[in-house]
């Protein structure tokens, strides 16, 4: 096969674009005195004859080298984005058991049975207030208990969600009690006071979402 100077110039500079190609000095030493035999060899003939050249110097061998690389590195990306989302997955279990753990320790008292089937006693709110307060839980992990608790819920009245929602209620409401503690009396220095009314707050908002 007999290539035009102007084909062989543009596959030489895809060529030398190739990163195998270019990670050693001595190649690049190499590759410059190809070019300038083409350029003697051009100036002279204007054609080079791809048939006798080797398989290093062929431009063609080139590309298709290349191509196996690039594949190879999209391999490794797709199974970099593979391991990051099992890592996203992973992180998000754990979030959602740590809020678990805070949910169960905050309102309820004893469990019996397992699964669906279990049967719960809940704390007093006097006694959700206690802990809320002795555990210095924050308005943070209050947020991630509520939005656990409301999760997947139907849009319905306030009072509804309240009453067919017993943890819901509970929480709400134990929140109002600490809120009304003097905050000289309340030695969880991370609460801010006004918990229940921003709860009840986004209770309206998830019922009436438009404003309507």
């Amino acid at each position: 096969m007999v290539l035009s100077p102007r084909v062989y110039l543009v596959l030489l500079t895809l060529f030398m674009s190739c990163r195998g190609f270019r990670s050693s000095f001595g190649h690049r030493q190499r590759t410059r005195r190809h070019v300038l035999l083409y350029r003697a060899e051009g100036d002279r003939s204007g054609a080079v004859d791809c048939r006798n050249l080797t398989v290093a110097e062929n431009p063609v061998t080139a590309i298709e080298t290349y191509s196996v690389q690039a594949q190879k590195l999209r391999d490794e990306i797709k199974a970099m984005e593979v391991a990051l989302e099992r890592s996203k997955q992973q992180k998000l279990q754990r979030e959602q058991s740590k809020v678990e753990q805070w949910s169960e320790r905050l309102l309820v008292n004893q469990t019996f049975g397992e699964g669906e089937g279990s049967t719960q006693i809940l704390n007093s709110v006097e006694q959700v207030a206690q802990i809320l307060k002795d555990k210095r839980y924050s308005p943070e992990q209050v947020d991630r208990i509520f939005r656990k608790l409301t999760r997947g819920i139907p849009r319905e009245r306030i009072e509804q969600s309240l009453v067919n929602t017993p943890l819901l209620a509970l929480l709400v409401e134990a929140c109002g009690e600490l809120d009304m503690l003097e905050k000289e009396d309340n030695t969880n220095r991370r609460w801010n006071g006004r918990m229940e009314r921003d709860l009840r707050r986004r209770l309206f908002a998830m019922e009436w979402p438009d404003g309507a």
